[in-house]
């Protein structure tokens, strides 16, 4: 493992690849990157391979939707070889084969850079088992069919690094998804509003429907020969749609309550399409990979279906094969497209929609368990967040017991309804296919969601860091605040606990809270932090709550947050953690460094930068009582972990070895 996981390092550190960015950008970029990643993903799709003859084979036309792809373009392979990837080394980890630890950031960021690898080899790997199969041609010069591999390895790795440039922050959602949605969307609105001749009229049922009611046969608008787009399809697509998304509305929801936050309430859901459309993935997956082996072993070894063992598997007409097969199991097995076929083969569509029906629901019961779904998972999940089932016990017992009743029955029911959802779409020919329409409608549902949380966080950022991201995981996170009176070494105390944090395998974020306040208060013309004490309580308070915003999003394994735990004004003592900016931080651990009453003062008496700061034992003590007092509030407001370290003279490494201890990060 360890000879695998450096050949790893050392490759993905050749390899071409996008930062994270420093500072989250804004919805606006955001979405411009988002715009930029689709747009150049379409115009690819258009660019054809040069080498390549335009009748090429289009055997893969099929699956197009499922992998985004474009046969004879630089998106010939699509997303094909990324989710080929991620999805073996998704069942490696599930099956305990390679041991990874996804809360480490070090085994996260193997984990990418081994999808990405091995998604550069599925690439090579699958454009020589299409040269082979002759989908560019037969008999093709070596150079031109290096070309054209060389051609499709270059698009696979953009592919892969506009991918990671959406995954990683710099645009929304997941650029696989995006991919998938833009292509299918691509093909609806074709369907739809295509100018692009078809015979005497135009392929888009909108442009035919007026060219026809302008001239005669006004019948030919509801149904069209050859497969073409017509109003009884445009209307199945309709009812196909709203009731994929009805589905996806329903759901149970269990209650659970916070045993944390003190009175947060909220359900968990469990959707009736408990798996997404993976199970829909998976099944078009194999029948892509079944049509196109088959294809394959037919070129190659019963050309002329001579074979009556190959036959039973799959039969393809020899003037042109990139049809689809004509007889055997891969025939059964691929969808009749269209009422008009549909009325001459019923046998072959039952068939297919029972396959695809088992197919989904077999792979919507493994999924459950190999990807972390199942009701033990979901259970050990929802004990880490810290919430619990009013009514049952806090046990991992009780819980996967109560989830037992619901999580293995709505799984079988999901699968069985996407097959049937996507096998009878494909049939009944709607725009996209069934695939298709389920992927984009789910895909289009979570980025909605997704623009929701962004729209949240810019007004709650404390509330939709808590409830808009995947909090079983952040709850794993912690959120120290380190707080201390002026004198007390706290500084050196955070110096130290950084140090001792970097010999960790956690990412570290360090915030001074103070900072980014000043950074603020610039804004509004204020030029010296002693004159921020001047200002009104309320504007200081504006400023504050500006400071939570701007760090309430970090997500590392650790953040330590440097601040002060009051603030000394004209009108009296201000909490320094009032309300709004706990909602903002929800902090784990709040720890309150102090020093002897002497050691402080005379610390504050050396520094004549603390020419503000009380040079007073008494004043020292009453500081101290309300650091404490201010320090128990917040501990019952948050139901945060609290720490009091004493910072003796040259004691500073202990006291950071205590705070890092009772992070229990070991």
């Amino acid at each position: 493992m360890g000879v695998i996981t450096d050949f790893v390092r050392q490759v993905a550190s050749i390899l071409p690849e996008v930062e994270k960015p420093t500072v989250k950008p804004v919805l606006t970029n955001r979405l411009l990157w988002t715009a930029v990643a689709v747009t150049v993903y379409l115009i690819m799709a258009q660019v054809p391979l040069y080498g390549v003859a335009s009748g090429a084979d289009d055997q893969m036309s099929y699956t197009a939707i499922i992998f985004a792809s474009s046969q004879g373009t630089l998106m010939t392979l699509g997303i094909g070889p990324i989710v080929t990837a991620g999805l073996i080394l998704q069942l490696l980890k599930g099956a305990d084969i390679i041991h990874l630890d996804f809360k480490k950031p070090d085994d996260r960021a193997l984990f990418s850079a081994g999808t990405k690898i091995l998604a550069l080899i599925v690439t090579f790997a699958e454009a020589v088992a299409f040269m082979i199969g002759g989908s560019f041609g037969q008999n093709l010069p070596f150079s031109t069919a290096a070309t054209i591999i060389i051609q499709i390895m270059f698009a696979g790795l953009i592919v892969i690094l506009l991918d990671e440039l959406i995954q990683k922050g710099w645009g929304l959602g997941s650029g696989i998804s995006l991919f998938i949605a833009a292509g299918v969307s691509q093909t609806i609105f074709w369907s739809v509003f295509a100018l692009i001749p078809a015979g005497s009229t135009y392929f888009g049922i909108i442009p035919h429907a007026i060219s026809t009611l302008l001239s005669s046969s006004p019948e030919s608008i509801l149904l069209r020969p050859g497969g073409l787009p017509s109003l009884v399809t445009l209307f199945l697509t309709i009812s196909i749609l709203g009731l994929i998304v009805y589905a996806e509305g329903i759901r149970i929801e269990i209650p659970i309550t916070s045993t944390k936050y003190r009175g947060f309430q909220g359900t968990y859901p469990i959707k009736l399409l408990y798996v997404s459309v993976l199970p829909v993935i998976l099944t078009g997956a194999l029948l892509a990979n079944l049509t196109f082996f088959s294809q394959i072993i037919w070129s190659r070894f019963n050309p002329a279906n001579s074979s009556t063992l190959l036959n039973l598997f799959a039969q393809f007409n020899s003037a042109d094969p990139s049809a689809g097969p004509i007889g055997g199991f891969a025939y059964y097995v691929s969808p009749p497209r269209g009422l008009e076929v549909l009325s001459v083969e019923p046998l072959r569509a039952i068939t297919y929609v029972l396959f695809y029906v088992v197919a989904c629901t077999i792979f919507a019961r493994v999924w459950v368990e190999i990807g972390g779904l199942g009701s033990k998972s979901v259970a050990t999940k929802l004990l880490g967040a810290n919430v619990q089932v009013p009514g049952f016990r806090r046990s991992e017992g009780s819980l996967e017991v109560l989830l037992d009743r619901y999580i293995p029955v709505i799984t079988i029911i999901g699968g069985i309804l996407m097959g049937l959802l996507a096998s009878v779409s494909d049939i009944l020919g709607v725009f996209g296919g069934g695939t298709g329409i389920l992927l984009m409608v789910s895909i289009f549902i979570n980025y909605y969601q997704l623009l929701m949380k962004e729209k949240l966080e810019t007004m709650m950022p404390g509330l939709a860091g808590f409830l808009g991201k995947d909090w079983f995981f952040m709850a794993n996170n912690k959120r120290v605040v380190i707080v201390g009176i002026a004198g007390v070494g706290k500084t050196t105390v955070v110096n130290e606990v950084l140090s001792l944090l970097a010999q960790k395998d956690v990412k570290v974020d360090n915030l001074t809270f103070g900072t980014i306040m000043f950074e603020e208060a610039q804004k509004l013309g204020i030029s010296d932090r002693d004159e921020m004490r001047t200002l009104s309580t309320d504007k200081q308070q504006e400023l504050q709550i500006n400071a939570a915003k701007s760090i309430a999003n970090i997500d590392s394994d650790v953040v330590v947050i440097d601040t002060h735990l009051f603030i000394k004004t004209t009108s009296g003592y201000m909490p320094g953690l009032p309300l709004p900016i706990l909602e903002s931080l929800l902090p784990t651990n709040l720890i309150l460094v102090e020093a002897l009453p002497h050691d402080v003062l005379d610390r504050r008496s050396n520094d004549p930068t603390r020419n503000r700061d009380s040079t007073t034992i008494e004043s020292i003590e009453l500081d101290n009582q309300i650091a404490r007092s201010m320090l128990s509030s917040a501990g019952i407001l948050t139901s945060a972990s609290l720490l009091v370290v004493l910072n003796s003279d040259g004691k500073s490494k202990e006291a950071a070895e205590s705070i890092v201890n009772s992070l229990g990060l070991d």
